[in-house]
């Protein structure tokens, strides 16, 4: 339920970095301990309200189609499980579609040997440091340095 870095567990709800406190999912609000435990002592709202799809909405097993991860600012009811990223979600359902977009988009983009954002212009050649010795010379030879 939590991001794997959490300081606690939030029960009912996600780890949010940014805001350094549990996020959580209607009807649950935090307790006196940061949980998302606390049910009808409250207002809740929804913090993923204003959301963007695939960016920063939670993901959870989606309840319509099995095997399958949806995303968005509206958890359904019943859905007590979310996860903050595609990818957890689909470590857990890697058959469902949106998955599979996800592993394509990862076998499109192979790793560089750089530490790269975008495509490395690698020279066609490589400078080769190359050293002669040589011996028994003749005097009217160049040799350039």
């Amino acid at each position: 339920i939590d991001a794997d870095d959490s300081p606690i567990d939030c029960m009912y709800g996600l780890w949010s970095e940014k805001n350094c406190e549990c996020l959580c999912i209607q009807p649950y609000c935090t307790d006196l301990s940061g949980r998302c435990a606390a049910m009808f002592t409250c207002n809740p709202t929804n913090p993923w309200a204003n959301c963007v799809r695939g960016v920063d909405c939670p993901w959870w097993k989606n309840t319509l189609k099995e095997n399958s991860c949806a995303t968005g600012p509206e958890i359904p009811n019943g859905v007590w499980e979310v996860w903050p990223t595609q990818k957890e979600c689909c470590a857990l359902y890697p058959q469902s579609e949106v998955c599979e977009t996800l592993n394509k988009k990862e076998e499109e983009n192979p790793p560089t040997p750089f530490p790269t954002i975008g495509a490395a212009n690698l020279p066609d050649f490589e400078d080769v440091v190359v050293k002669f010795s040589g011996s028994n010379i003749p005097v009217d030879v160049s040799v350039v340095a």
